[in-house]
């Protein structure tokens, strides 16, 4: 209890081992070319999904997130640092705002106005943990938004028609994985023989999930 109690009290900085990617190639002067271009996948998904007809709000707010989240994790990782991964963790916030108003809409599609409140309050509540981050150096307000809305997500799809439970589901376990794969960076390079590392195939995956969310 102690522990719990000094980590509720006690600050916590973003780790700048966080900025120390396993993969330093460049290619044609880009540098981290890997973790740079691996954002296209998302982007397009963004950019397709933005444009399809009869979207609903949250869902082109999820793909304006995701056009974001690109350009901004591409602006980062051409040289890695705190306020640069900002722009980042903003553009995914969108998108997992989106994401969430969409499932609740899909879980309850009587209740619209449930659907805005969740996406809404999900919005507001990461950016006001990057604001923190940014202003104090301290991670766990976004950790605590991100952890809260990741399981609000779960619990939204399993409460979803079954026709359109499958591919919540598959964005759910995309983002699981994809945040394995980013903790696992290093090791996943070099389990892949310095070919792919966890942080490119992190991006992968997420383009993954979203697109299964959008498409299928």
């Amino acid at each position: 209890m102690r522990t719990v109690a000094k980590l509720l009290r006690t600050p916590i900085p973003q780790p700048q081992s966080y900025h120390e990617y396993a993969d330093h190639r460049a290619w044609l002067g880009i540098p981290y070319a890997a973790n740079v271009l691996s954002n296209v996948p998302i982007l397009a998904v963004g950019f397709v999904g933005l444009f399809r007809k009869n979207s609903s709000p949250s869902l082109k707010l999820m793909n304006l997130g995701l056009i974001t989240a690109a350009l901004g994790s591409a602006y980062y990782h051409l040289a890695p640092d705190d306020q640069r991964l900002a722009w980042d963790r903003l553009g995914m916030s969108v998108a997992l705002a989106g994401a969430l108003g969409s499932a609740a809409e899909e879980s309850n599609p009587h209740s619209k106005a449930k659907s805005s409140v969740t996406m809404m309050a999900t919005l507001v509540a990461n950016a006001a943990a990057i604001i923190w981050w940014q202003t104090v150096d301290d991670v766990r307000g976004y950790a605590a938004s991100q952890g809260a809305a990741t399981l609000h997500f779960r619990q939204l799809a399993k409460r979803a028609p079954s026709d359109k439970r499958g591919r919540m589901m598959a964005l759910y376990w995309s983002n699981i994985l994809a945040k394995a794969c980013e903790l696992l960076d290093g090791p996943v390079w070099r389990m892949t023989g310095e070919r792919i590392s966890g942080h490119t195939l992190k991006h992968l995956l997420l383009a993954v999930g979203f697109g299964l969310r959008e498409f299928y």
